[in-house]
Parts: structure tokens; C-alpha cells; sequence
């Protein structure tokens, strides 16, 4: 019986990761950016809304009265040896190997879709607004040419027009993306995988070499 239960258990789990998660950014000239992450049809958050809320009122800490810190006696610093140094070195660098894995499954499983910008072009006078319009259209299609080659996105809506007229400019931008959870998981295991592996061949590296340099100072 426990062990149905257990089935049970894993399948519950396999079915929630299988939820695809909807990420929502718009962005508009004079208005507030907006991010949402979307479960289903009815989980919704506010990501730019809770960030909001972390964020502290002004003046909330100037009202209250400040207490007066002891000084602290400053305790030295312990220093690294160079061994410990050249080690925690060689974990950051099997660290940063491993990563590389994992962030390939995620941009690759990362779909991005319904990508929608609109940009007006507008300077002071005609002359500069051509030449931005110009620079405008290189440089949003030589990213777009870029981005293509290593993400998983559709083709984008890029409408960019130069405003002589009223001098005011305009960008409004939004997208959708979405990600699969056993995907993260899936690429988050092989992060860790990596990074074991990496980290057992250094330290089988480490002790041939010290063995092998204990050999030839009893030799010597």
C-alpha cells in the first residue's frame, strides 16, 4: 500500500511540473512596466507590483529615531592561503562549466512568442530624425538576426516609423514566453551532475599530482 502511495506521490509531482508557466512583459513610453507569471487559467502574480511592494516608503526610516551604534572592533581578516584560494578558484570555474548545460537546456525549452515593437522616431528636426530612424532600423534587426540563432522565439512584429510631425517619440514593446518546470528541474539536475563530475576529476588531478610529487622528493 505504501508503495501505490508513493506512485501516487511521484505521478501528483510529474503532472504539476508538466504545467507550463506563461511569462507576460509589456513595456510602453510613459507607463510602468509590467511583468505577470501565469499558471494556468486562474494563478496569476504581479511580478513589478511585488517588487513595489518590497521596496520601502521614503521618509519611513527618517521619522523614526536613530539609535546610536556602539562602534565595533574591527576583527582581522582571516587570509586565504594560496592553497585554499587556487581551490575555491577550480569550484567557481567547474561551477561556471556546469552552468553552461543547464542554461543551454532552458534557453532552448524557453519558447518566445506573440513578440510585438513599435517604435516612433522623433528628433529635433527632420535631418536627425532620418538619421536616428536609420540607426534605429540597424540596430533592432541586427539584434533580432542574433537573438534568432540562439533562442527559441517566433518571428517578431517590428513596426518602425521616423515622426516629423509632432517630435514626440514612442516605444511599446511586449512578450510572451513559456517554460515547461520539469524543464528548469531537468536542467538543474544536470548543472549538479556537472558540476560533481568536474569536481571529482580536479580532485583526482590534485592528489596524482601530489603523489606524484611526494614520489620525487623521496627519490631526490
Amino acid at each position: 500500500m505504501i508503495a501505490v502511495y508513493i506512485l501516487l506521490g511521484i505521478l501528483a509531482l510529474l503532472s504539476v511540473l508538466l504545467i507550463p508557466v506563461f511569462l507576460s512583459v509589456r513595456y510602453e513610453t510613459g507607463k510602468e512596466i509590467s511583468i505577470y507569471i501565469r499558471v494556468l487559467f486562474f494563478l496569476k502574480m504581479d511580478l513589478a507590483e511585488m517588487a513595489k511592494k518590497r521596496e520601502k516608503k521614503p521618509g519611513q526610516e527618517e521619522n523614526k529615531p536613530k539609535k546610536q551604534k556602539k562602534p565595533k572592533k574591527e576583527k582581522p581578516k582571516a587570509q586565504k592561503s594560496p592553497k585554499e584560494f587556487s581551490e575555491q578558484l577550480g569550484m567557481v570555474v567547474d561551477l561556471l562549466s556546469s552552468v553552461k548545460g543547464g542554461a543551454g537546456i532552458l534557453i532552448r525549452n524557453f519558447r518566445l512568442y506573440k513578440i510585438y515593437l513599435h517604435l516612433v522616431v522623433a528628433r529635433e528636426d527632420a535631418a536627425q530624425t532620418a538619421i536616428s530612424y536609420g540607426k534605429c532600423n540597424a540596430a533592432v534587426y541586427t539584434s533580432y538576426a542574433l537573438a534568432e540563432n540562439f533562442l527559441n522565439m517566433a518571428r517578431p512584429e517590428i513596426a518602425i516609423e521616423p515622426d516629423f510631425v509632432t517630435g514626440e517619440s514612442l516605444v511599446v514593446f511586449h512578450v510572451k514566453g513559456r517554460l515547461i518546470p520539469i524543464v528548469a528541474v531537468w536542467a538543474a539536475l544536470k548543472t549538479a551532475a556537472g558540476f560533481l563530475k568536474r569536481t571529482m576529476k580536479r580532485k583526482s588531478r590534485e592528489k596524482q599530482a601530489q603523489r606524484l610529487s611526494e614520489e620525487q622528493k623521496q627519490k631526490t
